[in-house]
């Protein structure tokens, strides 16, 4: 209980706050006295003045109270309140002594004389009141003081004095309220005003040091009853002194005592209800009081079961708590750790420096061990060392302060700490080591320090030829033997059980007269053997042994030997095998040193780790260059690129990628180098490293492209030979027809017939000639916005005279608008060389499907058969030119569809199974709908625009004289021009409305006549026409239609509709 008493920092802080107040008023006063001023001695001239042995009086209370509150604890503290205490009561004993016995000392003058006070100044006297309340607070000082403040008495007895200073002050100061000078004054209450106001202020201190604990508010009696009946006591013997001034009767009585009076009948009603409110208190205190009692217990309870020794010492290091845990760790029982020092837990040559600490640490120093966690020795009662953790807490019981200590001893986790060390550094000496006696030499030292190892061996068995070994020997009796064949020793006797072995005296006598061992070598007293076991089978043994003087082992540093000989069978192991791959590596290494492939090996951040002779010998490097150096930084951007992509994309299911790059040599040619890349992983499944095997196909590469050279002029003249069958035929119908015509002009319907049949062929010789030109990227397509469905839709007739009677048409249409961008005649040609191809693939029939559909941002256009289907090396080659299966090909059909497709940003998929049929898939980026808002504009009707002037430009004198012919008869006026020259001279003598010029012309190109004439004449419009242009410009021009264009040849309806839409306003 005696921690429960005692101020808390903020009262301590409040009671330094009221002695700081009490001291300035006896400052003032004293300064008044010293330097004449009477206002500072009262608070006017009708009052008395404070009297200078007051004033000192106050000091030192407010000195006294400062201490107790800012250094309970100093050494110093004591003195000062012992000094300030004497002060007072020697004051306040001469001022008694006077007043009863009338014996003056003359301390009251010689204060005034020390302070230099005037001699015309009144002298001023304490009053016998003071004095008595000075003794009374001197008396709760020292009950606050020393050994009695741990008392609770002491306490009480301070908290009552405390009080009776502070009601007293305030009777005083009420007097000087009411203007009673009976409550003030007298001859033995000369009472100033700042005295009764610090008499206020030190019964607050003084309640503020004792601690809220104690005093009324906290359920105090005594100080209640004092501070409580004081106030309305004072006020009753006011009003009766009052009364007896004027008279016996009440009605002398002035109205302000009637009222005191009441307040005071009042007051202690509500005293008396208090303190039937504090009785009710005082009975829960008591029912908490036991709750706490209860909880002492299960604390204590917990604390003797804790696995943790938990030990309480005073501020001395006198241990005053020992659980159950601590006789445990430290051998003593609690009745004989009692009254111990603290020091003797610990070994004696640190036992100097512990009290020092207790000691610090007591004083408020050593912060920094409080609430930490150390590492130590501790000794057990034997006098044995141990090592401990320790953490360390102060805490306060009033004035007391004491220690807990939490220890827990951690021998078994430094065991098993060193433990682990060993083996980690058996663990790194297997890898690091350069042989096998480096890293048994490691194991050595790792075991000597668990354990007494002086003579120490390891044995291996090599169990073809069945001899022993001893690889590492260090004996102080025993020389290394030599290799053996395994006989009867004790080595072998492990080596044959598997089993560890700790022979003493006794079992090696026993083992001997059984004869499971002969004695061989010197004698040991105890001995040491665990055999080194791998895959349940022994290898070899690890021992240890003590001979006469020499250490003494147990089961413990046999389970150690145990537990390490686990480590070391695995790390000879990997001895063996770290010594077998440095063999093969080396062989490897001349291998792959005598191989003409280049070979590089590196890291995923292009750091060069190996590079073979042949690397080198390609480069023009030295070996030193090359490693250590970053192999991307010396690759173009777009071989870093490739790599790039090689690195993501490898994976340990797929760790080979290969790559051909060109490399620039430093003679100044190139060579083609195809690489393989192997990737290598670590453990963990991260890409470790690359291996690059590079083999020079420079004059294979070159062979491959004479092959195919020769391939494609094969291919060129089948093509030609083909063509020239087309046109041939096509010609020999033009001859016929011709000559029919000569004979038939009378005939007009013969005329006629005969007349369509070469405009056909004419037709079909455009085609042919287009289809070069799509071939040959020469064609000019005019672009427009095109559904897919109604494409496939128009051409339905065309797709049913492709289909024999034996092949079935199926349609299936997205129910939607598939809007997409293209050339109608190009889509029409792709949709039907598609066709062509799957009938053809459909010799006895089967069903031709034409699909269309949408897939995320495309429209996509499907043409599947039921046929024969495509192998895996036909589709690899599907769409290279003149790549053809059919017998008299040209092999330009799907190469022509390809570029078609990929020309409008789309693409081309093949899917195929021999046997069942072939889809092919054509994917075109998918218009937005709001396209869809501005229709195609309908074609316009050819209209004569009369007197419109046309120049036709072309080098052609048949080809310009018929089509100026032509125009002029649909009611144009005409100028033929044979070439640019010709069409600028014209252009400098008149106007005209538009020139219709071919692009390839002599001298002055087409296209650059055109400029030319519409830098002159902006309102002039151009129509240009052409068999094919090189100009890639007028092509891209005609193609997003800025330019309007006429692919020859060309019908005279075609040619009227274009004039008609050039000059239509």
């Amino acid at each position: 209980m005696a921690a429960e008493l005692g101020p808390e920092r903020g009262e301590r802080r409040r009671a330094q706050a009221y002695a700081a107040a009490v001291a300035a008023i006896a400052v003032t006063a004293i300064a008044g006295w010293r330097f004449g001023i009477p206002a500072l001695t009262r608070v006017s001239s009708a009052y008395v003045p404070i009297a200078p042995s007051t004033a000192v009086g106050f000091l030192a209370l407010a000195a006294s109270v400062v201490a107790l509150a800012r250094w309970p604890e100093h050494r110093r503290t004591a003195t000062v309140v012992a000094g300030a205490i004497a002060v007072v009561v020697v004051l306040a004993a001469h001022v008694l002594l006077q007043a009863t016995r009338g014996v003056d000392l003359g301390l009251e003058r010689a204060l005034c004389v020390a302070l230099g006070a005037p001699a015309t100044f009144p002298l001023g006297r304490m009053s016998p009141v003071a004095a008595t309340l000075f003794l009374v607070a001197a008396g709760a000082l020292i009950a606050r003081t020393g050994r009695a403040a741990r008392r609770r008495f002491a306490a009480d007895l301070s908290t009552g004095l405390a009080a009776l200073v502070l009601a007293s002050g305030l009777v005083f100061s009420f007097g000087y309220w009411l203007q009673s000078p009976v409550m003030y004054g007298g001859s033995w209450i000369p009472l100033a005003l700042p005295t009764s106001v610090a008499f206020v202020l030190t019964g607050l201190a003084l309640l503020a040091l004792v601690g809220h604990r104690v005093w009324a508010v906290g359920g105090r009696l005594p100080a209640l009853l004092v501070v409580s009946l004081g106030i309305p006591v004072s006020f009753a013997v006011y009003a009766i002194v009052e009364g007896s001034e004027r008279g016996s009767s009440t009605a002398h009585v002035p109205w302000h005592g009637r009222v005191i009076l009441l307040a005071g009948l009042l007051f202690t009603g509500l005293l008396a209800a208090y303190l039937l409110a504090l009785a009710r208190q005082r009975r829960e205190s008591d029912g908490a009081n036991r709750a706490l009692r209860a909880a002492e217990e299960r604390l204590r309870a917990v604390l003797q079961t804790a696995g943790d020794a938990i030990v309480t010492a005073d501020r001395d290091g006198t241990i005053v708590f020992w659980n159950a845990a601590a006789e445990r760790i430290f051998g003593y029982t609690a009745a004989e750790a009692k009254e111990r020092a603290v020091t003797d837990l610990m070994p004696a040559r640190f036992g100097g420096a512990h009290p020092g600490v207790l000691a610090r640490m007591a004083g408020g120093g050593e912060a920094k061990l409080a609430g930490k966690t150390l590492e130590m020795s501790g000794v057990r009662k034997g006098g044995a060392e141990f090592p401990l953790e320790l953490s360390v807490a102060r805490w306060y019981a009033g004035p007391d302060v004491f220690f807990t200590a939490v220890m827990r001893d951690i021998t078994a986790r430094k065991q098993a700490e060193a433990l682990e060390a060993a083996v980690l550094e058996i663990s790194r000496s297997a890898n690091e080591a350069a042989d096998l006696g480096e890293l048994l030499r490691a194991v050595h030292e790792a075991v000597g320090r668990l354990m007494d190892a002086s003579n120490f061996y390891v044995a291996l068995l090599d169990p073809e030829t069945e001899v022993v070994s001893f690889p590492y020997f260090v004996d102080e009796a025993d020389p290394p033997p030599p290799p053996r064949r395994a006989g009867r020793g004790l080595t072998e006797y492990v080596l044959r059980t598997g089993m560890p072995q700790f022979v003493d005296d006794a079992l090696f006598e026993d083992l001997l007269r059984r004869g499971e061992i002969d004695s061989v070598g010197a004698s040991s007293i105890d001995w040491l053997g665990v055999p080194l076991l791998l895959a349940g089978r022994a290898i070899g043994a690890i021992v240890v042994q003590s001979y006469a003087g020499g250490a003494h082992y147990s089961n413990r540093e046999l389970d150690i030997l145990t537990f390490v000989a686990r480590q070391v069978a695995a790390a000879v192991e990997r001895r063996h095998a770290l010594d077998a791959l440095a063999r093969s590596e080396a062989q490897y290494r001349a291998v792959v040193e005598d191989q003409s492939e280049l070979i590089c090996r590196f890291r995923p951040d292009g750091f060069v780790t190996f590079v073979n002779e042949a690397y080198c010998r390609f480069f023009g490097l030295a070996a030193e260059a090359v490693l250590g150096s970053n192999m991307f930084s010396t690759m173009p951007a777009a071989v870093q690129e490739a790599m790039a992509k090689i690195l993501a994309a490898i994976e340990p299911g797929r760790p080979v990628a290969g790559l051909t790059t060109r490399v620039p040599l430093p003679a100044g040619v190139d060579r083609v180098v195809a690489w393989s890349h192997r990737a290598l992983f670590d453990e963990a499944g991260r890409l470790a490293e690359v291996q690059g095997v590079g083999r020079d196909i420079t004059e294979q590469v070159q062979l491959e492209a004479q092959l195919r050279e020769a391939q494609r002029m094969e291919a060129v003249a089948a093509l030609a030979g083909g063509v020239a069958h087309e046109f041939n035929n096509d010609l020999q119908t033009m001859l016929a027809t011709t000559r029919l015509l000569a004979v038939q002009r009378t005939d007009e319907h013969a005329f006629a017939t005969t007349q369509a049949v070469l405009e056909d062929a004419i037709k079909r010789s455009a085609r042919h000639t287009r289809q070069l030109l799509v071939f040959a990227r020469q064609d000019v397509s005019r672009r427009e916005k095109l559904d897919l469905n109604e494409l496939v839709g128009s051409s339905a007739d065309l797709l049913a005279r492709l289909a024999p009677a034996t092949v079935r048409l199926r349609l299936e249409r997205d129910p939607g608008v598939l809007l997409v961008e293209g050339d109608r005649g190009q889509l029409e040609q792709v949709l039907a060389n598609l066709a062509v191809n799957a009938v053809d693939a459909m010799p006895g029939g089967g069903v031709l499907t034409v699909r269309t559909g949408r897939d995320g941002a495309f429209a996509w256009l499907e043409v599947g058969d039921t046929g024969v289907g495509i192998p895996e090396e036909v589709r690899r080659r599907l769409f290279e030119p003149f790549f053809t299966t059919k017998k008299g090909g040209t092999g330009l059909g799907l190469s022509v569809t390809h570029g078609i497709v990929t020309g409008l940003g789309g693409r081309i998929e093949v899917v195929s199974e021999v046997g069942k049929g072939t889809t092919f898939r054509v994917a075109l980026p998918l218009l937005l709908a709001s396209g869809l808002a501005e229709p195609l504009a309908p074609p316009l009707e050819p209209q004569a625009r009369r007197g419109a002037h046309i120049v036709v430009v072309d080098d052609e004198d048949g080809a310009r004289e018929g089509l100026a012919a032509a125009l002029a008869m649909l009611g144009y006026r005409v100028t033929a021009a044979g070439s640019g020259e010709e069409a600028l001279a014209i252009a400098d003598r008149e106007a005209f409305d538009l020139l219709l010029s071919d692009i390839k012309l002599p001298g002055i190109q087409g296209g650059d006549l055109a400029r030319t004439l519409k830098e002159r004449q902006p309102a002039l419009r151009v129509i240009l026409m052409s068999g094919y242009t090189e100009d890639p410009a007028v092509r891209a021009a005609a193609s997003s239609g800025r330019v309007r264009f006429l692919q020859k040849p060309f019908t005279m309806d075609a040619v009227a509709a274009e004039v008609a839409a050039a000059l239509a306003p």
